[in-house]
């Protein structure tokens, strides 16, 4: 187990790796030949600036060891194609999953990092066929592609997003199967909203496609919660719903608690 000790951060906290996986996850080593749960997500689980993250509440709550797999700009191919943290989450009682990015996936129109999922590598041919007259080579994360996407041609652009949808929900129930139980927490959008950001959240509807084991749970918020605006009182606001979702789920997952 590693240490992250920083000048520019208010929290200090030990970080871990499982088996031959690349990523550093927050927290300590989780013994996975017993029982635990899995918190999976993004920036928002990971909690880089937060002192007790809901993930870290939950575990204190319940009695239970939790692996924080916060991985920060991840979309599902970062954790579906790790066979280390698939294994990890297939031998959890319980996953609690904030859902992976949308967009931030290789699928028929663009290719992304293998672990910075946010980073746009190449077009694929379906994308340059789609946009012939479109310069790929400033495009070097998926938001600002699919920006320039949108203000190219909003026509085209339905052509991508239905495509992305679809893909980012095979995957999504590709990841779900590996569950035994599951509860997805998603965040109720707050404020105005364009198209970009619209794609970028994912819904509780899309949430729904899952699996018939994944339930779901909406927070409201008073603000919109990005990574770099998110408080303790939001990881507060999590855990406490998250925790009387476990309660009263339950009896219904034959979950001992």
């Amino acid at each position: 187990m590693s240490y992250i000790a920083t000048d520019i951060r208010p929290v200090d906290f030990s970080i871990c790796q499982y088996g031959k996986s690349p990523f550093f996850l927050r927290g300590r080593k989780v013994r996975t030949n017993g029982r635990y749960w899995v918190c999976l997500g993004g920036q928002k689980t990971y909690a880089e600036d937060i002192v007790l993250p809901f993930s870290q509440q939950l575990e204190r709550r319940f009695g239970v060891p939790v692996v924080n797999m916060g991985i920060p700009y991840s979309g599902p191919d970062a954790v579906f194609d790790d066979k280390d943290l698939s294994t990890v989450i297939s031998g959890a009682e319980m996953v609690i999953f904030e859902p992976l990015s949308m967009v931030n996936h290789t699928n028929p129109f663009y290719r992304v990092h293998p672990r910075r999922n946010d980073r746009f590598i190449c077009p694929m041919p379906a994308l340059t066929t789609l946009y012939p007259e479109m310069d790929f080579t400033d495009c070097h994360f998926t938001k600002h592609l699919l920006c320039k996407l949108l203000v190219c041609d909003p026509a085209r652009f339905e052509t991508v997003r239905d495509a992305l949808e679809h893909e980012w929900t095979i995957k999504m129930q590709r990841l779900a199967r590996l569950m035994r139980r599951a509860i997805a927490w998603s965040i109720a959008p707050a404020g105005s909203r364009t198209e970009i950001s619209d794609i970028l959240t994912v819904k509780t509807s899309d949430l729904e496609l899952l699996s018939s084991h994944v339930v779901c749970a909406d927070i409201k918020s008073h603000h919109a919660l990005f990574p770099e605006n998110i408080t303790q009182a939001d990881h507060n606001q999590i855990f406490d719903l998250l925790q009387h979702e476990i309660v009263r789920i339950s009896d219904d997952l034959a979950l001992e608690i």
